[in-house]
């Protein structure tokens, strides 16, 4: 087999897993920054969440899906709103969120990609 035949099957490969991770959301998932977890109201942990922003994101843009697992639970951060402002904020934005279906005493597993700010 040609090397070009092998380098198109693995993209291939790395398109189609790309795609399932991402149809298992309907889009594919916002990359933050997880800087702050703590106990919050009614029983909840808070979390302060950063990522990218043009100024006009804040914490109603978001959604948490937590999937409990016995050692652990899983987090996903799903944007449900774009932020078409046009001003330029190389650190992001960082806004709170309290879940009250994450809980103490199992660690978070976040599975979006991690956000890095620009200096």
């Amino acid at each position: 087999m040609s090397s070009m035949k092998v380098v198109g099957l693995m993209s291939l490969v790395m398109m189609l897993a790309a795609g399932t991770a991402q149809a298992a959301t309907g889009m594919p998932l916002e990359p933050v920054r997880v800087s702050y977890a703590a106990p919050g109201t009614n029983g909840g942990i808070t979390l302060k969440i950063a990522a990218a922003s043009g100024g006009c994101t804040n914490a109603s843009h978001f959604k948490l899906q937590v999937t409990q697992e016995p050692t652990r639970q899983v987090l996903r951060v799903i944007r449900t709103q774009q932020d078409f402002c046009e001003r330029l904020d190389p650190q992001g934005t960082t806004v709170e969120i309290t879940s009250t279906a994450l809980s103490q005493g199992k660690p978070i597993y976040v599975e979006n990609p991690l956000f890095v700010g620009m200096r």
